[in-house]
């Protein structure tokens, strides 16, 4: 049971306030491709940004 929002969540393993839902059984994978995704986007604009100011 998420104590944030009030709802039974099969295996519930947090409540994500960047997303604003819980996480848990259902939704899990998802949750870590998504935020692999963003970590992955986050480093190639972080590359980018530093290859652009060396030139």
């Amino acid at each position: 049971h998420c104590r944030l929002c009030n709802h039974c969540v099969l295996a519930i393993d947090h409540h994500c306030l960047f997303l604003m839902c819980c996480v848990g059984y259902k939704n899990h994978r998802a949750f870590v491709v998504f935020m692999s995704l963003v970590l992955l986007s986050q480093m190639l604009f972080v590359r980018a940004a530093v290859t652009c100011k060396s030139l």
